[in-house]
């Protein structure tokens, strides 16, 4: 008999290879003389990094970066040639946060995957792969991006601080001081889900709850995304709210387009 075992991770508890090798194990008990396959897989979220770095042999680096809420964590990308691979759950994942206690969308940033990607960068990589999900946040990518430069100004020119609860305060993206080496970048966001930014089947309405937001706090995101797609097409030309994938992630799907 062949038995071919291809598991995804199991959110808070077992990576997909770990789980993995204990259904293989299992299957070795009950059928020594099965041939079996292992392919662990990944779905964009926890245990992207480890998946990929089994099948293309990557070298994994260390980084010292930022958690969901700004502490300091060391945490782990992928190299293969000029390709990076960054899981934006290693450094922004709700299992960064020590259980529901810690959940907070309105101040949660992806930050810390932001300095990923500016490791990345400085090591030469062009094509930066993220995996989107597992996110703790709902800030529509803006930690990510502002630590590659971008400024996010309220109406006195000021920086407003960072988390979904405080996108209503945004008036004007400055991308003028963004980093070089962007202009050279290639992003491909890996998600597998379709939701579009706003509505029933937003980023605020069907995530937030995940990672959260009360119904009140729900209703606020909800606003406050829409008025950040509203100065993203204001400012930058592009509009990104009927984007297919664009709420993965707390909406940093939208952010990286």
């Amino acid at each position: 008999m062949r038995v071919l075992i291809a598991p995804n991770s199991f959110k808070h508890c077992l990576g997909a290879l770990e789980a993995g090798r204990a259904m293989e194990r299992g299957v070795r008990r009950a059928l020594p003389r099965a041939a079996i396959r292992l392919i662990p897989l990944a779905d964009g979220g926890d245990g992207l990094v480890s998946v990929l770095r089994r099948q293309l042999r990557g070298r994994l680096r260390r980084a010292l970066v930022t958690d969901p809420l700004g502490r300091p964590i060391e945490a782990h990308w992928l190299k293969v040639g000029g390709m990076a691979v960054i899981e934006l759950a290693e450094a922004s994942g709700l299992r960064r946060l020590s259980g529901p206690r810690e959940y907070a969308p309105g101040r949660t940033t992806t930050a810390g995957t932001g300095l990923l990607v500016r490791k990345a960068l400085e090591q030469g990589c062009t094509t930066i792969v993220i995996g989107l999900g597992g996110s703790a946040t709902v800030d529509a990518g803006c930690g990510l991006a502002a630590a590659l430069g971008f400024r996010f100004l309220d109406r006195k020119g000021r920086v407003i601080p960072g988390g979904g609860g405080s996108l209503h305060r945004l008036y004007r993206i400055d991308a003028s001081k963004t980093d070089p080496r962007l202009r050279r970048a290639r992003f491909i966001g890996l998600c597998d889900v379709k939701n579009s930014l706003l509505g029933p089947e937003g980023a605020a309405r069907v995530f937030g709850p995940q990672k959260g937001a009360t119904p009140r706090e729900v209703a606020v995101l909800e606003r406050n995304l829409r008025h950040w797609a509203r100065v993203v097409r204001a400012g930058l030309g592009r509009d990104v709210r009927a984007l297919a994938g664009g709420a993965a992630a707390g909406w940093v799907g939208a952010g990286l387009a």
